[in-house]
């Protein structure tokens, strides 16, 4: 699975590529920057396998919808 501009991926759409970097080991990692949906309307740089795993689904806004649904209560 190819990553392309305009791809989503839950709450976060690709905008453009970002600077590859070089991790600790000596891999090359890509990254892309994307445009949360959110009212925040910030943009995050994310790794490619971290994006398709699913593992960065948002700007942070999701974690923290979930945690005030959690402190009222609401699974």
């Amino acid at each position: 699975m190819s990553i392309d501009i305009g791809d989503v991926f839950t709450r976060l759409t690709v905008i453009a590529k970002a600077d590859d970097r070089v991790s600790p080991n000596g891999h090359v990692r890509k990254y892309w920057l994307c445009k949360c949906s959110c009212d925040r309307n910030k943009t995050v740089e994310v790794r490619t396998d971290v994006l398709k795993s699913g593992k960065v689904r948002s700007c942070g806004c999701l974690r923290d919808e979930t945690a005030s649904l959690m402190r009222k209560g609401k699974p």
